[in-house]
């Protein structure tokens, strides 16, 4: 069974539009086969919401994706790389893909080996646009 929740009151979004991401994040999970899990994390680790499979704490993921995130952003500036828009970390038992949604604000997903990675990306992009629109830069 899937869980999702949204946190209390994080630096990015107001508590009326909790609902909306929670929306969001269940409208992925349904529409794409191989996702774990999602989590909405701002740039200091935290999670902003989640929809996670299996017991998967939301901490865990949003501290690793935070710190993937700021590690990939670091690699891009040492390699003189502008624009960097997404991260993913593949091993033979998964994915984590990072996606900016806003300044301040990533996208952390979970997925299976067997995940199209072309439908991820079509998916997710629908996903980020809807997510844009509620999100405010923070």
């Amino acid at each position: 069974m899937a869980r999702v929740e949204a946190a209390e009151q994080p630096a990015e979004v107001q508590p009326d539009e909790g609902q909306e991401l929670r929306e969001a994040l269940q409208e992925l999970q349904k529409n794409l086969r191989g996702v774990l899990g999602s989590v909405i994390v701002d740039d200091k680790g935290r999670p902003v919401a989640w929809e996670l499979r299996g017991g998967v704490e939301p901490m865990l993921v949003a501290t690793a994706g935070a710190v993937l995130a700021k590690a990939a952003a670091r690699t891009a500036d040492i390699m003189d790389l502008e624009g960097l828009r997404n991260t993913v970390l593949t091993t033979e038992q998964g994915s984590v893909a990072i996606f900016r949604i806003v300044e301040g604000a990533n996208l952390v997903t979970l997925l299976q080996p067997t995940a199209n990675n072309i439908l991820v990306l079509v998916e997710v992009g629908k996903t980020l646009e809807r997510l844009r629109g509620v999100m405010r830069p923070g």
